[in-house]
């Protein structure tokens, strides 16, 4: 393989697993909190948790079947997962059902860059990189790059969404994807284990019953915390069985950091984002030296917790999640040295618990009467806020990173033990 080999796959896995995570947190509607309350049971098939999970058990079922398929069919769910998440720009799909369809694409894209990235440490670090990315960053993404697309379920309808991903992106991932197959093959390095499908299918009925029962934006506190405490242990039993655990524990340490989110306002958002993930570059080399994981959760926590302060304390949140949870982030994940394509289930963890993003207990909406009268006001040239919700949910998310932090040192003791 050469250095251009090499440069054209991590830049395929990077893309791909930035763009499919993307889809997926894209997959949102507007009238989310409407539509859970409103109906009893709810549609479950509109929330963004379901997109997530589906996501997480077609790429690792589909990434389980290509490595024992011909390459052929490889190539296709490179094609194919662009091609579910463009379809909204040539086909009407309906907000009902363009989650799941993005879901789908989304497993896809994530299945044939783990296919491209099994038995190459480097570029499966990039696939994990970018979907943890697009997981930390989506709300600057949203605000840099594309925006938000306009989703409706129950309060307009029917609905048609755009694609959540720009066609001209999508087509661009699948040329890469296309050229680095192409370029470099396939190693098969080692199998999905036929027991990890099953952990990955389990886990997901968990979280997404313990989701719809306990843990929605209709849900009360008390029951909201009830179900991020199954969904989190469940997650960390999942870690103590699986070949990349650590990895997993990443994962869940990162959904709890985005509990709270960071909004780039005005100019140098795009320079802003790109400095943002050249920080998480510089963590993933520093973690590859290092190899000892527990530090950087453990900062991830840290920075979970400066939540707490966004009322109380002006730079310190912002500093933060701006700087420091991208190094963690990388840094964390660099040093498990992930070598087996299951890896990506840990970095699709936090697509599947959107308890931290989409039903944290939020305050109550307030509304107040605004006369006619316009004014103009010089606005800020650049405004960066660390927003979330009540502290309850920040506290939660806190302690669940804590845990994965205290589960990390373990499993990582554990395995130093039974390499010596």
């Amino acid at each position: 393989m050469t250095r251009f080999d090499r440069a054209v796959a991590i830049v395929a896995a990077v893309l791909g697993g930035f763009v499919a995570g993307y889809a997926v947190v894209d997959s949102e509607p507007y009238d989310i909190t409407m539509a859970e309350s409103g109906f009893s049971p709810f549609p479950w098939w509109l929330t963004p948790q379901w997109v997530g999970i589906l996501a997480l058990v077609s790429a690792v079922g589909a990434l389980a079947l290509l490595q024992r398929l011909p390459v052929a069919w490889t190539w296709c769910a490179a094609l194919l997962g662009p091609g579910l998440l463009a379809a909204p720009a040539v086909v009407d799909i309906a907000t009902a059902q363009s989650g799941s369809v993005n879901g789908l694409g989304a497993g896809l894209i994530v299945a044939a860059a783990g296919r491209l990235a099994d038995g190459r440490s480097v570029v499966l670090l990039g696939l994990l990189g970018g979907l943890l990315c697009s997981a930390v960053f989506s709300a600057h993404v949203q605000l840099a790059l594309w925006g938000r697309v306009e989703r409706w379920s129950v309060s307009i309808g029917p609905f048609y969404p755009e694609p959540a991903v720009p066609v001209s992106v999508l087509v661009v991932v699948g040329v890469v994807l296309l050229i680095a197959m192409w370029r470099n093959g396939f190693e098969g390095f080692a199998l999905i284990a036929r027991g990890s499908v099953g952990v990955v299918s389990l886990l997901a009925a968990v979280l997404l019953l313990t989701y719809v029962w306990l843990g929605s934006t209709a849900a009360s506190v008390g029951s909201w915390t009830v179900a991020v405490a199954v969904a989190s242990g469940s997650v960390i039993l999942a870690a103590r069985v699986l070949p990349e655990g650590r990895v997993v524990l990443v994962g869940l340490a990162v959904a709890a950091s985005c509990v709270s989110q960071v909004a780039w306002i005005g100019q140098l958002e795009g320079v802003a984002l790109g400095v943002r993930l050249g920080l998480v570059v510089v963590g993933l080399a520093v973690g590859l030296r290092v190899r000892k994981p527990t530090p950087g959760v453990v900062v991830i926590a840290v920075v979970t917790a400066s939540g707490l302060l966004v009322d109380w304390v002006d730079g310190v949140p912002e500093v933060a999640y701006v700087a420091v949870l991208p190094l963690a982030v990388g840094y964390a994940v660099g040093a498990c040295v992930p070598r087996r394509a299951d890896a990506l289930i840990g970095a699709m963890v936090p697509f599947a618990m959107t308890y931290f993003t989409i039903s944290p207990p939020v305050p109550p909406a307030e509304y107040e009467w605004r006369t006619n009268f316009a004014y103009v006001v010089e606005p800020p040239k650049i405004v960066i806020e660390v927003y979330g919700p009540l502290a309850v949910g920040v506290l939660v998310a806190t302690a669940v990173a804590c845990v994965a932090a205290v589960a990390m040192w373990r499993l990582s003791f554990a395995k130093v033990a039974a390499a010596g």
